[in-house]
């Protein structure tokens, strides 16, 4: 940021008529009528301009081949190693999908299992109170019946 504002030191930025991106552009010439459609037919090259134009063409002397090939292949390795990396957590997602169904259906079946067991407790629990319900009447009377028996 800093050196954008040296290199245009007399040029207010937060003015957009006065932005330095600006200079230099090529406006349209009914580019300040947008309501009026532009006829590009009269201002398109015709094919012998477009032949013209393509002998005509020079490279820019700043263009370093060598160095822009090496950016394009680091570009292309990290590119290929994003879709290995890419490729690798998808797997492991689906890993992780299956695991967690697998989960899901093993807490499902104890679910069942747990509440098969408990219904069998309450049942037995229901069973032993009658157990000692009988075993208390039962001595109760054992118990009188000595009673009887002795006198008392």
């Amino acid at each position: 940021m800093t050196n954008q504002q040296s290199q245009y030191p007399d040029v207010d930025l937060d003015r957009t008529d006065q932005l330095p991106i600006l200079e230099g552009t090529l406006v349209e010439t009914d580019i300040e009528d947008d309501a009026v459609r532009m006829d590009h037919t009269a201002v398109l090259p015709g094919p012998a301009s477009f032949a013209a134009g393509a002998t005509d063409f020079v490279r820019a002397s700043s263009v370093d081949l060598p160095s822009l090939a090496e950016s394009v292949r680091s570009v292309e390795e990290r590119i290929a190693r994003q879709n290995a990396d890419y490729e690798a957590l998808t797997r492991a997602h689906e890993r992780a999908r299956e695991a967690e169904t697998t989960a899901v259906a093993r807490a499902h079946a104890l679910a069942v299992d747990l509440a098969s067991a408990r219904s069998t407790l309450e049942s037995e629990q229901t069973r032993a109170r009658e157990l000692d319900r009988t075993h208390e009447n039962t001595r109760d009377t054992c118990e009188r019946g000595i009673m009887e028996d002795l006198g008392v």
